[in-house]
C-alpha cells in the first residue's frame, strides 16, 4: 500500500516534458503497478500512454506505438482476444470477468487503430470479436452498426482468414468463428431411408457361434467396490447405431436461428469431416431478422467405405469464413452437443427396381397398415376372385451405377392372413437363384402365381336372419320338394352350400306357377327364416395385401 501511495504522488508531480517523455514516464509507472501487484492500474496507465501516442495535438500520430501499448493493456482489464477464451471465463465467472464498458471501449479503440494502421485483416478480426464475444451486451442500433462495418469492410479487402494473424512484433491474434450467426440449435446425423439401410446377412453357423456361451459366467461381490468414473458426454464423441452406404446420398440435419435485427445471408455452408472422403453440396440460405428455427438439410455421398467423423460446420457470413467445431459452439455443454459424430461407412451395394408386368401400378401414399411399410418402394394392385389364379412376372433390374453385383436375393410374404393360408397364396416364387449373380443393367423375370383363397362354406348363426327363399303359390314346385327350402329350417349349427341354395332359388323363379303368383298377388309371397350369414359382418381379415420384401 505504501508503494502505491509513492506511485500515485509521483504521478501528479506536474513536469514540463515532451510527449515522448511523457510516454515514457507513463509506462515505467505501468511497470511499478504491474511489479506491485496492481495490475488493472498498470493497464490504465498503459492505455493512458496508448492514447498519448495519438493526441490530437500532434501532426504525426504513432498509430503503431499506440496499437503495441494498447494490445498489452488488455490482459489487466480480463479481456483476451481468444473467443474461446473469454467465453470459458465467462461461463466459470458468471460475465464477472471486468466492465464490459471497458472491453467494448478497448475493441473499439482497437478497431480504430488498425485502420488507420491499414491494417484492414487485422480490423476485421478485431470487429469479428467485438460482434461474436460482446453480442449479448450491445444494443440493437450497435449489432446493426458493427455488422455493417464487418460487412462492407470484407467486402473492400476480401474474404477474412481462418487462420491466426501474426503481426510484425510477434503478436498473435487468434482466430474467430462466428458461431453465433447463424445460431446453432440442433444438430442431427439421420439414418438412411428404410429401403437403402444397409443389413448384414447371417448364416446359421454364425446365429449358432454367437447363441453358445464361450465361458462360464463368474459373479463375485467385489466388483461393486470399484470407483464409478464419471464420464462427461461433451468431452467424447457420439457413435451412431446405423450405417451408411458408400455413394449412397445421407443427410444432415440443422436448426438455425438470426438474432440480428437485419437479414443475415448465410453461404457455403458444408460440414468438417475427416476419414473417408465425404462430398457435400453446399447450400445458401438468407435468413429474415430476428428469425428461427430454420431447419437446414446438408446432404452428401460418402467416396468411400470406412469411419466417417462429423466435427462440425463450415459458413461465409458478413464476408467472414467460419470453421465452426462442435465441441466450440456456444451453450454446447447445455445443448449436449458431443465433441464429434462418428459414422460406420459400409462399401458399397447394389440397387434394384422392381416392376410387375401385368399388375397395376399405385402411389406410394397407399393407406396401408403393415408392420414393415416403411421398406415399401413399390406398390401394385390386383383383385381375384376366391379360387381364381393369376400368374403375373416379377422383374428386377440392377440400377447400380458401379459393378456392384445383387448375389442374393429373397422373397417374403407379409400379409394380415394366418400362417397357414399365406403358403398357398403365392406359390412358383423359385428361380431367381439360377439366375445370380446379377450385374450392372441386368434384369431377371421370374413368374409368380397368385390364389385367391377364401371359404366358400358359411357357418349358421344363433340369430337366424330373414332371407328371401321361395315363392309360393298354389302349388309347390318340384324344385321346393327335392331340395326342401319350401319348409322352415331349425336353427341348428349346421353348414350350408349356399351355391345349392342359389340354384334352388333360379329354379324357382323359373317355374310358371311362380312367375303367375309375382305378377297377380305379391302379397303371397312369404319369407321364410333360413341360416345365413350376416350381411353386416366385417370380412376384410379375408382381404391381404402382399408385398416382396427383396434383401440384396
Amino acid at each position: 500500500m505504501a508503494a502505491s501511495e509513492f506511485i500515485q504522488n509521483a504521478v501528479f508531480i506536474s513536469l514540463s516534458i515532451s510527449n515522448e517523455e511523457q510516454i515514457r514516464r507513463l509506462t515505467i509507472i505501468s511497470q511499478l503497478y504491474a511489479e506491485i501487484g496492481y495490475h488493472r492500474k498498470s493497464s490504465f496507465y498503459k492505455r493512458f500512454a496508448a492514447l498519448k501516442a495519438v493526441s490530437l495535438n500532434l501532426s504525426n500520430p504513432n498509430w503503431e506505438q499506440c496499437y503495441s501499448l494498447l494490445i498489452p493493456a488488455l490482459e489487466g482489464y480480463h479481456l483476451t482476444l481468444d473467443p474461446l477464451e473469454y467465453e470459458r471465463r465467462s461461463f466459470v465467472s458468471n460475465r464477472a470477468i471486468g466492465w464490459v464498458g471497458i472491453h467494448l471501449q478497448l475493441m473499439q479503440e482497437l478497431i480504430t487503430t488498425a485502420r488507420r494502421m491499414k491494417l484492414d485483416q487485422v480490423a476485421i478480426r478485431h470487429l469479428s470479436f467485438l460482434l461474436h464475444s460482446l453480442f449479448e451486451f450491445l444494443t440493437p442500433a450497435q449489432r446493426q452498426e458493427f455488422s455493417g462495418q464487418l460487412s462492407a469492410l470484407s467486402t473492400k479487402c476480401g474474404e477474412a482468414t481462418s487462420i491466426p494473424l501474426t503481426l510484425d512484433n510477434g503478436t498473435v491474434i487468434p482466430t474467430v468463428n462466428l458461431t453465433k450467426f447463424p445460431l446453432l440449435t440442433t444438430f442431427k446425423v439421420e439414418n438412411l431411408p428404410a429401403s437403402l439401410r444397409p443389413h448384414k446377412l447371417r448364416n446359421k453357423l454364425d446365429i449358432k457361434e454367437n447363441s453358445s456361451p464361450s465361458s462360464p459366467f463368474i459373479f463375485t461381490p467385489l466388483q461393486l467396490n470399484r470407483p464409478i468414473r464419471k464420464s462427461s458426454a461433451i468431452n467424447i464423441g457420439q457413435i451412431q447405431d446405423f450405417k451408411w452406404v458408400e455413394n449412397v446420398p445421407s443427410e444432415v440435419t440443422l436448426n438455425i436461428f438470426n438474432h440480428l435485427s437485419s437479414e443475415l445471408a448465410v453461404s457455403e455452408i458444408t460440414l468438417i469431416t475427416e476419414g473417408v472422403k465425404f462430398e457435400v453440396s453446399p447450400i445458401n440460405v438468407v435468413l429474415p431478422p430476428e428469425s428461427g428455427p430454420e431447419k437446414m438439410t446438408l446432404t452428401g455421398i460418402p467416396r468411400g467405405h470406412g469411419k466417417l467423423t462429423i466435427l462440425g460446420y463450415t459458413t461465409h457470413v458478413l464476408g467472414v469464413k467460419n470453421n465452426c467445431s462442435l465441441k466450440d459452439l456456444p451453450n454446447a455443454k447445455k445443448l449436449k452437443f458431443p465433441t464429434n459424430y462418428c459414422i460406420d461407412v459400409v462399401p458399397a451395394l447394389p440397387e434394384i427396381s422392381l416392376d410387375c408386368v401385368g399388375l397395376n401400378k399405385l402411389a406410394i401414399s397407399t393407406p396401408l397398415t403393415l408392420p414393415e411399410m416403411d421398406y415399401v418402394v413399390s406398390t401394385f394392385n390386383v383383385s381375384l376372385f376366391m379360387g381364381e389364379r393369376k400368374t403375373f412376372s416379377v422383374c428386377l433390374t440392377n440400377l447400380s451405377a458401379h459393378d456392384e453385383l445383387v448375389e442374393c436375393v429373397s422373397v417374403r410374404v407379409i400379409s394380415k392372413m394366418k400362417k397357414h393360408d399365406e403358403g398357398r397364396l403365392i406359390s412358383q416364387v423359385s428361380g431367381f437363384d439360377s439366375k445370380l449373380p446379377l450385374e450392372k443393367g441386368a434384369s431377371i423375370s421370374v413368374p409368380i402365381e397368385i390364389f385367391g383363397i377364401g371359404e366358400f362354406v358359411a357357418e349358421t348363426i344363433d340369430k337366424p336372419q330373414l332371407a328371401l327363399s321361395s315363392l309360393k303359390s298354389g302349388t309347390s314346385s318340384p324344385a321346393h320338394s327335392s331340395s326342401g327350402l319350401g319348409s322352415p329350417v331349425h336353427s341348428k349349427k349346421q353348414p350350408m352350400q349356399l351355391g345349392t341354395a342359389l340354384a334352388n332359388f333360379l329354379s324357382d323363379l323359373q317355374t310358371p306357377n311362380t312367375v303367375s303368383a309375382m305378377k297377380l298377388n305379391n302379397r303371397n309371397i312369404e319369407a321364410n327364416q333360413i341360416s345365413s350369414p350376416d350381411t353386416s359382418q366385417d370380412y376384410s381379415s379375408q382381404v391381404c395385401t402382399i408385398n416382396m420384401t427383396i434383401n440384396h
